[in-house]
């Protein structure tokens, strides 16, 4: 649809090469995928769209020898990770449109809807990971997107690229500076 388009990510089991003539940037894990996002995207980016988080929490404390079962503990205490798009949402550019995405169970709009406003983003869609053709591990996906202005479009089961065109269009149509 025109454009470039480039990206940073933590590693993954997965190796996708990029499409041709596109960037990309490896990450040793989100911290570093964070800076990355900030640095490309503060530089150079009229739409930044970042995918749902890989986690919310981490253990807190990490063992660089394994542990055997009997010196386990009985809980494991947990920290926030970074949250990457909040972070970016601190430092856009006026003319900056961010678009986040919420995996999410049960009644996806409300907690889609506090993350749109904690965050201060433009326009955030809500993906159920709970459903059939739907989330992860499917060739299909479905959301709802809301953005800032109170819209909401809701996007039944289609592919992703489909998926991804309904989400530039609603994107497109979001006013810059109202």
């Amino acid at each position: 649809r025109g454009g470039r388009a480039g990206g940073a990510g933590a590693r993954s089991r997965q190796r996708y090469p990029p499409p041709p003539g596109r960037g990309a940037r490896r990450a040793r894990g989100c911290r570093r995928a964070g800076h990355d996002a900030d640095r490309a995207g503060r530089e150079s980016a009229d739409w930044i769209l970042m995918s749902a988080a890989v986690a919310d929490a981490k253990p807190a404390t990490y063992s660089p020898t394994k542990l055997p079962k009997a010196a386990l503990p009985d809980s494991i205490p947990l920290a926030p990770v970074p949250d990457i798009l909040a972070e970016l949402a601190k430092y856009r550019r006026s003319s900056q449109r961010l678009i986040g995405f919420a995996a999410q169970t049960g009644d996806i709009v409300p907690p889609a809807q506090r993350k749109l406003e904690a965050k201060g983003i433009d326009a955030i869609a809500a993906n159920p990971i709970d459903r059939p053709h739907a989330g992860f591990g499917s060739d299909e996906n479905q959301a709802i997107l809301l953005d800032k202005y109170g819209r909401q479009q809701t996007i039944p089961p289609c592919t992703k690229l489909q998926l991804a065109h309904h989400l530039l269009d609603f994107i497109q149509s979001i006013p810059v500076n109202p």
